[in-house]
């Protein structure tokens, strides 16, 4: 298995760069190939989640197809699958940004009964408790 940062994942997916987005392409379709699974950690997924959406303004209905390919994908070993998942669901739902949704779900999967939080869009989110100034 190898792992790949960010910058990677960003240039093989909007291929901007020729330079390196062949270089990226290379390294992930040659792990493909040999059936070399490529893990993708959740910071990863949600450093290029922002990178996608702030600096190349993915729509939010593209951002849910790159998360859900690649988590389908068995090439990729993605971290935390399943609470993977249950972020995207909880994002395609309502408001609420991806990580945060991330954040709630990877905390109540470590046991914590709720993440406070000031972030008004969060309110119904069973996984947080708003707090009020």
């Amino acid at each position: 298995m190898i792992a790949i940062d960010t910058n990677v994942m960003v240039r093989y997916v909007v291929q901007d760069d020729p330079i390196l987005a062949s270089v990226a392409s290379r390294i992930i379709n040659n792990a493909l190939a040999r059936q070399d699974a490529i893990h993708l950690s959740v910071i990863v997924l949600c450093e290029c989640f922002w990178v996608l959406k702030t600096r190349y303004h993915f729509p939010k209905p593209h951002l849910l197809r790159f998360l859900e390919t690649l988590q389908g994908e068995a090439g990729f070993h993605v971290e935390n699958r399943s609470v993977l998942r249950k972020a995207l669901e909880d994002y395609r739902k309502g408001p609420g940004d991806f990580a945060d949704h991330l954040i709630g779900h990877m905390a109540h999967a470590q046991g914590c009964s709720t993440t406070y939080t000031f972030d008004q869009g969060l309110k119904q989110s069973a996984n947080f408790s708003l707090l009020r100034p």
